[in-house]
């Protein structure tokens, strides 16, 4: 696997090439003059000129975090299904079963992977009548949460006292 640093020849030529063709295709002066730059510092290997323009890719987000996510989403589907099951919902608020988002200032590549989520269209009922933005760090809550689930096996259906459970934190 190659990195930034290491570029090969070939990755180096496909990035020139497809700068090449953007140039070709785009109506505006700037951005033809701007690809068509890019292009020639990937072809003779300026590293130091196309090594900025590598800024604005970001890390992959790694499995732990990414399982985070899934996984708080998926309990919260699963709180979802069973208060609305429930034909006595005394003792559990619905605020409760609601997802809070993450954090935008501590959390924000976990707030943006669920907004990515949501674009995909995956988990929308979840985080659509929940918040993205929760103001407040929730890693820690969301983990206790789904240490509980797994206490419960991770059960799908759950009762009143199970959803009390996970959601007393």
């Amino acid at each position: 696997m190659s990195t930034l640093d290491n570029l090969t020849d070939t990755e180096r030529l496909i990035l020139a090439n497809q700068y090449e063709i953007l140039s070709k295709l785009s109506d505006s002066q700037y951005e033809k003059d701007d690809y068509k730059q890019l292009s020639d510092n990937y072809r003779h290997g300026y590293k130091w000129l196309y090594k900025e323009h590598f800024q604005v890719v970001s890390d992959v987000l790694d499995d732990a975090d990414t399982s985070l996510v899934v996984e708080t989403l998926s309990l919260y589907r699963t709180l979802k299904n069973n208060y609305d099951d429930l034909t006595d919902k005394a003792g559990i608020d619905e605020h409760k079963i609601t997802f809070l988002g993450f954090d935008g200032n501590n959390e924000r590549r976990l707030m943006n992977f669920t907004k990515a989520l949501k674009e995909n269209n995956r988990f929308t009922e979840i985080i659509e009548k929940g918040l993205m933005n929760s103001h407040s760090p929730m890693r820690q809550k969301y983990q206790k949460m789904l240490n509980k689930w797994k206490e419960l096996d991770k059960k799908e259906t759950l009762t009143l006292e199970e959803l009390i459970f996970i959601t007393d934190y």
